[in-house]
C-alpha cells in the first residue's frame, strides 16, 4: 500500500519543493552560511566535554543519558534553524535535536534504515533536516548520504521493538547502484521525509565529519512513537519533545517508558522489506535487482548507461502563497484502474509481516 499525498498538507511553502520532496522524498537547498557553520561548530565544542564525540565511529547525541547536555543542544539548535524554518517550512515544529559525529575509521558506516514514524503519516509528513558542518561527498569519502528515493511513499509503520527499520549490511550492496549519493557543502540541507531509507558509508578521510539534525512534525499533529511487541501487537506511545530528551533512542528502542500514556493497535503495517527497497529502486531505473538478489535473469536492461544523479541544491523561486487546503478523506478511487508496478511483487509480503514480527520479537530485544 502506498501513501496518498492528497490527503496530507504540504510540507514547504514553495511548491517546487514541496512536490520535489513528496515525489522522491528528500530535497536539498542552502541553508546556513559560512559564520553560521563557524558558529555552530564553536558552540558545539563549548557544550561540554569533547571527549564523548569524535574519537571512535558513529555518534549521536540522543544515544546519551545526559538530560541537561541535550537540552541545552535541542535549544541551541532550534535557535539556529528557526528564521529558515519560518521561511521555508509551512509551520513546522521541532521536537528532537542532535549533533552527530563520524569519526575516521571503518565502523563509522550508518546501517541503511528509515527513521521512525512521529505522527500520523496517513495524514502528515514529518520533515528532518540534516546539515553537514564541513563538505561532504563521494569524492572526498567521508561518510556521504546515500538516499533511496522514493521509499518513502510506501505506507509502513517504524519504532521500536520489532518495528526497528534497519538492514545491517544491506546499505553497502545498493552503495553505488540504487541509491543517490548526494554530495553536499557545508551549510546546506538534506531535508528527508523519515520514511525514506537512507545510508552512510564510514568516513574514510582523515578528519571527523559532525553534523546537526533538527526533527520537526507540522505544529498541529499529535506527536507519538510506536513500539512493537513480539506478539504482533502495536503500543502507540504519546509523547512531546521533553520525551526524547529524557529518554535516550536506545533506551526507547528497547520498551516503552513506565508512566508514559499509550494505546494498543492492531496494525499489521511494519517496516520496508529488502525486496521493496530494490524493487523501488529498479522502477527508477537504478539498479537491476538482480545484482542485488543474486538472480539468474533479470527483467531489467543491464546494458543501459544510467546518467548521475544532479543532486545540486534547489533553488526556492519566488511564488505567491496558496491557501492551505487539506482533505478530510481518501482520496475517490472509484475511477481508478490498477497499474501493475515492479513494487506489486513485494507489496505481497505484508500479509506475513505479523508472522514475521513474532519470530524476530526476541532478537529485537537482545
Amino acid at each position: 500500500m502506498t501513501t496518498d499525498p492528497s490527503v496530507q498538507r504540504r510540507v514547504f511553502k514553495d511548491p517546487a519543493l514541496d512536490e520535489a520532496f513528496h515525489a522522491d522524498g528528500y530535497v536539498l537547498m542552502p541553508w546556513f552560511g559560512p559564520d553560521e557553520v563557524a558558529d555552530l561548530l564553536e558552540r558545539f565544542a563549548q557544550l561540554g566535554d569533547p571527549d564523548r564525540f569524535g574519537k571512535e565511529g558513529f555518534l549521536a547525541d540522543v544515544e546519551l543519558d545526559d538530560v541537561a547536555y541535550k537540552w541545552k543542544v535541542f535549544e541551541l539548535l532550534s535557535e539556529a534553524y528557526a528564521p529558515k524554518m519560518q521561511q521555508v517550512l509551512d509551520d513546522y515544529v521541532p521536537f528532537l535535536a542532535t549533533y552527530i559525529t563520524k569519526a575516521p575509521g571503518a565502523d563509522s558506516d550508518m546501517s541503511l534504515h528509515q527513521d521512525w514514524n512521529f505522527i500520523d503519516e496517513r495524514r502528515f509528513r514529518s520533515a528532518f533536516i540534516w546539515t553537514p558542518l564541513v563538505d561532504t561527498s563521494a569524492a572526498l569519502d567521508n561518510g556521504p548520504i546515500y538516499i533511496a528515493a522514493g521509499t518513502h511513499q510506501l505506507d509502513t509503520l517504524r519504532g521500536g521493538g520489532t518495528l526497528l527499520p534497519i538492514w545491517d549490511g544491506f546499505g553497502g550492496v545498493l552503495e553505488h547502484a540504487g541509491l543517490r549519493c548526494l554530495d553536499v557543502a557545508a551549510g546546506d540541507a538534506v531535508i528527508w521525509d523519515p520514511a525514506v531509507a537512507h545510508y552512510s558509508s564510514p568516513n574514510r578521510s582523515d578528519q571527523g565529519r559532525p553534523v546537526t539534525l533538527l526533527a520537526t512534525v507540522p505544529r498541529e499533529a499529535d506527536l507519538c512513537f510506536f513500539f512493537g511487541e513480539a506478539d504482533g501487537k502495536v503500543t502507540r506511545v504519546e509523547a512531546d519533545a521533553e520525551l526524547f530528551i529524557e529518554h535516550s533512542m536506545p533506551a526507547l528502542a528497547q520498551g516503552v517508558p513506565e508512566g508514559a500514556r499509550s494505546t494498543v493497535l492492531q496494525d499489521d503495517r511494519g517496516p520496508l522489506t529488502e525486496d521493496e527497497i530494490v524493487d523501488c529502486c529498479a522502477a527508477r531505473g537504478l539498479i537491476d535487482p538482480a545484482l542485488v538478489r543474486g538472480d539468474e535473469a533479470s527483467d531489467v536492461a543491464t546494458d543501459v548507461d544510467v546518467e548521475p544523479v544532479e543532486s545540486g541544491p534547489i533553488e526556492p523561486e519566488p511564488f505567491e502563497e496558496p491557501p492551505l487546503t487539506v482533505s478530510e478523506g481518501p482520496a475517490d478511487t472509484s475511477e481508478a484502474t490498477p497499474t501493475p508496478t515492479p513494487m506489486a511483487r513485494s507489496l505481497a509480503t505484508r500479509a506475513v509481516r505479523k508472522a514475521k514480527r513474532v519470530l524476530r520479537g526476541s532478537s529485537a530485544r537482545s
